[in-house]
């Protein structure tokens, strides 16, 4: 299958393995939680998604009942203004972890307003998955590793970038992918990059979903061999919907081609 997508990727908003999520087609807004109030701006008319690091619930002051329509599924927000209204304090809070976190958004609508998706990141946690993924971590195997630098590399903000002693970056195919990576799934794809580090390779795969009904992603069907198989998330949506694109991350022994000529 050959690819037909042309992927920007200078402020692609992602993040690692516990809630990874979609990659859209244009950039997606990446804002930092770090215990001071996040400003969301809205568009009268023009839905916005949110997405925060876990599931969440939230808190809509009654004023906004008629200008604003809120929508959540698990950890994203999906928020339809009606008309313009001014800066409104909502409150956000985290369902599960150990320590849920409690996030200050102040909502704006006005003509002029943003557009697109958002991505909020977690300060502290960033920080120290930064720590781990930079030192490695006794408690986390290699291909865990791997795979969160890879993502943590692709999408994280400029200055939350990784820097390892031990990963670096390993030249990509030149060739697009010619048979489909994932059995069943009729999609786009194209190798964004690769690293190497831990004595194995990673390699990030971009899926664009061709097909105009949600499936789900198994990881058993891949093809080839790999040490590890992660998505971004656990669906791909149709096509012509915002989460229609996902990234395939794959560890293996051997660079990407050795390893998907394997099976």
């Amino acid at each position: 299958m050959k690819a037909r997508v042309s992927w920007r990727r200078t402020r692609l908003a992602a993040w690692a393995l516990g809630g990874l999520f979609p990659l859209m087609s244009g950039a997606e807004e990446v804002l930092l939680w770090d215990n001071q109030p996040l400003t969301i701006t809205l568009q009268p008319g023009q839905e916005r998604m949110i997405r925060f690091p876990d599931r969440i619930r939230l808190n809509v002051p009654a004023q906004l009942n008629g200008s604003l329509r809120t929508q959540v599924v698990d950890n994203r927000v999906y928020w339809l203004a009606s008309r313009p209204f001014d800066r409104t304090r909502v409150v956000v809070m985290e369902e599960a972890g150990a320590s849920p976190a409690v996030y200050l958004l102040d909502v704006l609508a006005a003509d002029t307003g943003g557009g697109g998706s958002a991505r909020i990141l977690h300060s502290a946690r960033t920080a120290e998955m930064q720590r781990e993924e930079q030192w490695g971590d006794s408690r986390n195997p290699p291909e865990l590793l791997l795979t969160r630098f890879a993502a943590q590399s692709l999408f994280a903000p400029r200055r939350l970038i990784p820097h390892s002693a031990v990963i670096h970056r390993w030249p990509t195919p030149l060739s697009p992918v010619q048979v489909p990576l994932v059995r069943g799934i009729w999609a786009d794809q194209e190798v964004l990059a690769a690293w190497h580090g831990h004595g194995l390779f990673v390699t990030a795969v971009a899926l664009r979903h061709l097909g105009g009904m949600t499936v789900s992603l198994d990881p058993s069907r891949v093809r080839g061999r790999w040490r590890a198989v992660s998505f971004h998330h656990r669906q791909l949506g149709p096509s012509d919907g915002p989460l229609a694109t996902t990234v395939l991350y794959l560890v293996s022994d051997k660079p990407f081609p050795a390893g998907l000529g394997s099976r």
